[in-house]
């Protein structure tokens, strides 16, 4: 059987590839996508880039919130259980970390190690002041952008 370890980063990368990865890349399709529709274009049409990358951070936070709260269910609920077997063994991935709720969270944590959507970006200010380089994963202070993959 895989250790615990083995265990809970097999349960992190199923669960950051097959729910976070999959639900932001819905709505970052879904702003783009959705804008040229008729339903939806006043809602997205007049938003500038920066506007739009913010409803992608808030959509990651929310994604987070979501799977952290979650996750929790089983930690307070001890009726509940994630339960992994292998040859007929059962281990329950609750009694396998401190606070499962955290693995996705935590620096270095699942999200961080798993995840191709939740994506550092390299930024660079186009003021005429400002033509720095700098890693960011939160709110822009530029007032205009160009937004690149992480390299």
């Amino acid at each position: 059987m895989k250790n615990n370890q083995e265990i809970l980063n097999e349960f992190g990368e199923i669960l950051i590839s097959q729910v976070f990865d999959n639900q932001y890349i819905f709505i970052k399709n879904s702003i783009k996508n959705l804008s040229k529709t008729e339903e939806y274009k006043n809602l997205f049409s007049d938003m500038s880039a920066i506007q739009k990358n913010e409803i992608k951070n808030y959509t990651k936070e929310i994604l987070r919130g979501t799977l952290f709260d979650f996750l929790n269910v089983f930690e307070e609920n001890e009726e509940f259980k994630i339960i992994y077997e292998e040859d007929n063994r059962q281990v329950n991935l609750v009694k396998l970390s401190d606070m499962l709720k955290s693995e996705l969270i935590i620096e270095g944590g699942w999200i961080d190690r798993f995840s191709k959507e939740n994506r550092f970006l390299l930024i660079k200010c186009l003021s005429p002041t400002d033509a720095s380089f700098s890693r960011v994963n939160m709110r822009l202070s530029c007032p205009e952008i160009s937004l690149h993959k992480r390299i």
